[in-house]
């Protein structure tokens, strides 16, 4: 239901119904790790794995050199773009939901 929101760079909004927010690269990873999971286990049609690897793509394209995956909602406040550790998670758990799709397929 969410994916026609998704803007040209491949990520969605702060706010998911208003493009004038910033995008934010944790709904991406987020959503990756739930189409990857579900077409790896079975419960979402297969089609929905290459969307979590173009949604994982959107994310790993904002990783700086140290690392942090960037234009998150920031901690601890999460009220503008930075970083987070829950960025970092989400990112982790949709590199392993890939990583098990394509062990599947």
């Amino acid at each position: 239901a969410v994916l026609p929101m998704r803007r040209p760079d491949g990520l969605f909004g702060d706010v998911l119904d208003d493009p004038a927010t910033p995008a934010d690269t944790n709904v991406a990873a987020m959503l990756g790790c739930a189409a990857l999971t579900g077409a790896a286990d079975g419960w979402l049609p297969g089609s929905y794995g290459a969307v979590g690897e173009s949604l994982l793509a959107s994310v790993v394209e904002r990783v700086d050199d140290l690392g942090r995956v960037t234009g998150a909602s920031a901690a601890p406040h999460f009220d503008r773009p930075g970083h987070s550790p829950e960025a970092q998670a989400f990112l982790l758990l949709a590199d392993a939901a890939c990583r098990r799709w394509r062990a599947r397929r």
